[in-house]
C-alpha cells in the first residue's frame, strides 16, 4: 500500500461530511481497523470482513442504505454522484461496487 494511513483517514472523514449532506442515509465507513458511521462521531473497532464478502482492508470500504443507495444504484441525483466521484478521485481512488449496498476504494 503506497497510500498513507493519514490520507485514508482524511478521505474517510471527507466522505462522512459528504454523506451528512444527504438526508436519509445510513452508512459505515471502514478504514484501518475502525469504522465511522451516521449514528455518532466516534470511531468503533470493527472490520468489514465481519459483514461483507468483498472489501479492501488497505483503504476504505463502505456499507450504506437510504438515499446514497439510491444515488449509487439508480442514478438518482446525478450531481451528488458526480460530487462523490470527484471527491474520491481527488484523493487518487476509484471504487468497485461490491454489492448494491457496499463498495471498496482502490488506488488509481
Amino acid at each position: 500500500m503506497s497510500c498513507s494511513k493519514k490520507k485514508i483517514e482524511n478521505l474517510a472523514y471527507q466522505i462522512k461530511a459528504y454523506l451528512q449532506e444527504i438526508s436519509d442515509t445510513d452508512y459505515r465507513i471502514y478504514f484501518d481497523g475502525v469504522y465511522i458511521c451516521d449514528k455518532d462521531d466516534k470511531t468503533h473497532e470493527d472490520s468489514p470482513a465481519n459483514y461483507m464478502e468483498s472489501y479492501n482492508l488497505d483503504t476504505i470500504t463502505m456499507s450504506f442504505e437510504g438515499m446514497f443507495y439510491e444515488i449509487i444504484n439508480y442514478d438518482e441525483m446525478p450531481s451528488l454522484l458526480e460530487k462523490f466521484n470527484k471527491l474520491i478521485t481527488k484523493y487518487g481512488f476509484y471504487y468497485d461496487q461490491c454489492n448494491a449496498w457496499n463498495l471498496a476504494l482502490y488506488e488509481e
